[in-house]
């Protein structure tokens, strides 16, 4: 599960998010990256 960060998120929700989903599925690979865009506050991707 990938994390894209935007411009304007709050870095610190989105790693309260991505340590919620760590707990629950420990299994999954995980990782949260800044992406820059300023018209959205984050993309969440999962394969």
């Amino acid at each position: 599960m990938t994390i894209i960060r935007g411009a304007d998120a709050d870095w610190r929700v989105l790693q309260e998010a991505l340590a919620d989903v760590r707990r629950s599925a420990p299994h999954l690979q995980t990782e949260l990256l800044l992406g820059g865009s300023a018209e959205i506050a984050a993309s969440v991707g999962a394969e």
